[in-house]
């Protein structure tokens, strides 16, 4: 990809590389003038074949990254990737919601998206570590925990960084943005998981109606990467200030409904879009996953996922996946069935309420 136009090397006064053009030009005018007009915005990127985990929030996309994530092969942030999307991506640069298109990428942009994952990327599976310690976590402790470690593995695993690697995303908000993601990762390959619609809904409310406590102290779950824009809506049964989940087109038309209705509309457009995006796509490139096939059998489903992605199965990776762990639980004091809602009769009735809503 031009690398013949740059080179890689430290930023004055860091430790930090990136890419700089040999010429003393602007990169990106480089590419305007070099790159045939045919040509998708191509940019001299350490990344190739990334795999880009698909799925509405809450679809189980958590226990699949990370097992995958194991594979000694694949990079990957510490978490999702919010930090790199939301530069570009952010409402406040006038995106009405998370989705984004093809038409929506510049050139910029894709060297904005390439660069961040290029310098924030690690692999536990170079390290003489236990993985699964590390990547599961029910608790606030844990959770904090955790990622303290994983920051400290992540400057360690950087020393084997290579210079060409393969990328492996998970961030749901990103069941928006496929068609975006194409574009500037044109040799891609995604992965789509799929929740039974019930049971991902009712995973959406519960976590709507996390909340983390330190003694007296409540905190609501799952805003890091959310939106202060909720008392916009004066949702019947939500106060806090922050959206949760993806930001899903129209979003304006849910005010005054409940976590249920908004749950249900993140499920839905979250799935017909992203299905949608993906059909345009080569479908060698796609490889579908039903959440409870994986579940039922997640070491068939982890070796078929390296076959497809031209990996070699990785022992941790399937012992991993042969103890599957529960993971990111928006309730984990909760004891129930597996297959058991929380709130059925809630999920029932915003179900009902969507498919009226959209039938008419």
């Amino acid at each position: 990809m031009h690398r013949d136009l740059f080179e890689f090397k430290p930023l004055n006064g860091s430790k930090r590389h990136d890419w700089h053009c040999k010429t003393g030009l602007d990169p990106i005018l480089q590419l305007v003038v070099k790159t045939p007009s045919s040509t998708r915005f191509q940019w001299p990127t350490m990344i190739h074949e990334p795999i880009f985990i698909i799925g509405a929030p809450r679809s189980g996309t958590s226990i699949l990254f990370r097992t995958l994530s194991m594979h000694s092969e694949l990079w990957h942030l510490p978490r999702e990737s919010h930090a790199v999307f939301e530069g570009p991506f952010h409402p406040r640069h006038g995106f009405q919601s998370n989705r984004v298109t093809e038409a929506d990428v510049t050139p910029d942009i894709t060297a904005h998206i390439h660069a961040g994952f290029e310098r924030g990327v690690l692999n536990l599976g170079v390290l003489d570590v236990d993985e699964k310690k590390w990547l599961t976590d029910r608790s606030l402790f844990e959770r904090v925990r955790n990622r303290l470690a994983i920051q400290h593995f992540a400057k360690r695993s950087r020393a084997h960084l290579p210079s060409s690697f393969r990328l492996l995303e998970k961030t749901p908000k990103n069941s928006l943005r496929v068609s975006a993601l194409n574009a500037m990762f044109p040799d891609a390959r995604f992965i789509y998981l799929e929740r039974d619609a019930s049971q991902n809904i009712d995973s959406l409310l519960a976590g709507w109606r996390a909340f983390d406590k330190i003694g007296p102290i409540k905190r609501h779950r799952f805003c890091s990467a959310g939106y202060e824009i909720a008392d916009q809506l004066q949702l019947q049964d939500y106060d806090g200030p922050r959206w949760k989940f993806a930001l899903v087109p129209n979003w304006k038309s849910l005010r005054g409904q409940t976590c249920a209705d908004v749950a249900a509309a993140q499920y839905y457009q979250c799935t017909q879009i992203a299905r949608d995006d993906l059909l345009q796509l080569e479908p060698n490139k796609v490889f579908y996953v039903a959440f409870e096939a994986m579940v039922a059998d997640p070491v068939a489903t982890a070796t078929s996922l390296f076959d497809w992605a031209e990996l070699e199965p990785d022992p941790k990776a399937l012992t991993f996946a042969a103890n599957l762990p529960r993971v990111n639980d928006a309730t984990p004091h909760l004891k129930r069935e597996a297959n058991q809602l929380r709130f059925p009769d809630e999920v029932d009735t915003a179900v009902a309420r969507w498919k009226d809503r959209t039938a008419a």
